[in-house]
């Protein structure tokens, strides 16, 4: 099993794009994205949606539940609830 990703490493810099333009959807939607074809606008925002989606590390598409409202998550200091 590989380590976690430094802050700094690609994954983690993806992963929290990914993140923000899940919350973004969420917010103009007012619904969480149903699907990948609902968040891509706003991960184009973020940059190469076909690249953020997956992990350099293993070269595998990321997996998303989808329809989850993280609004209504608690946060610890100023993370983005992420589960990878």
């Amino acid at each position: 099993m590989a380590p976690p990703p430094s802050l700094d490493s690609p994954s983690a810099k993806n992963l929290e794009r990914i993140g923000d333009a899940y919350l973004r959807a969420t917010v103009q939607l007012n619904r969480p994205p149903a699907s990948e074809k609902e968040l891509r606008p706003f991960l184009k925002e973020q940059g190469k949606p076909d690249q953020l989606l997956v992990s350099p590390v293993d070269k595998e598409k990321y997996v998303i539940v989808w329809g989850v409202e993280l609004r209504m998550m608690k946060e610890t200091g100023t993370a983005i609830p992420v589960v990878a």
